[in-house]
């Protein structure tokens, strides 16, 4: 059977409460004061849960942890969160496969994609990252994406090029006339 909780809070853990609303620099532990401020407001645990955007199961966590370590309990480890699946060698051989061009490593493609990299990468080290994670690790060690400029350069002939630049220049040059000294304005009688 079910054993009825007593959220009420004496008057000095109400203070404790209040100023970490007030106060906390950390935002977990505001957000959690805020849940528990709100159980000894005689809210359901339902209702604070729909309100803080979290399950009715996190809410009874937040209120055992609150009892069990105080207001200090709801701050976040360092070092806690998911660990990162790129270690330095990965960093590594990432710079070096990006500085690469793509047909040295006998693809037929010339310009590395997200995706192409991330697939290159797995296949190199057996770890995949998300295209969004290999972007944010790239962004980290300094490389920006740019599109990729379209050249059609290859295909021009190039008697035709110089004879348009010849005659490009002539049309730049300025006529070897003198100006009219006459004005376009005249008096009107």
């Amino acid at each position: 059977m079910w054993k009825k909780r007593n959220y009420q809070l004496a008057d000095e853990e109400v203070e404790i409460i209040e100023r970490a609303l007030l106060h906390d620099k950390r935002p977990e532990v505001r957000q959690k004061a805020q849940a528990i401020h709100l159980l000894h407001l005689g809210q359901k645990v339902t209702h604070v849960a729909e309100m803080m955007a979290v399950t009715r199961t996190t809410i009874y966590e937040w209120h055992d942890a609150w009892l069990a370590k105080g207001i200090d309990g709801r701050a976040r480890k360092k070092g806690s969160g998911r660990r990162f699946k790129a270690s330095p060698a990965y960093e590594q051989l990432l710079e070096e496969t990006v500085d690469t061009d793509p047909t040295e490593l006998g693809y037929e493609f010339t310009v590395w994609t997200v995706d192409r990299l991330c697939q290159h990468m797995f296949e190199e080290t057996g770890i995949l990252l998300s295209g969004r994670t290999l972007t944010n690790t790239l962004r980290r060690l300094d490389y920006v994406y740019r599109r990729p400029k379209r050249d059609l350069g290859y295909l021009h002939d190039p008697e035709v090029m110089a004879r348009a630049e010849e005659h490009l220049d002539k049309l730049k040059k300025r006529p070897e006339s003198k100006p009219l000294s006459s004005s376009l304005w005249t008096k009107q009688r």
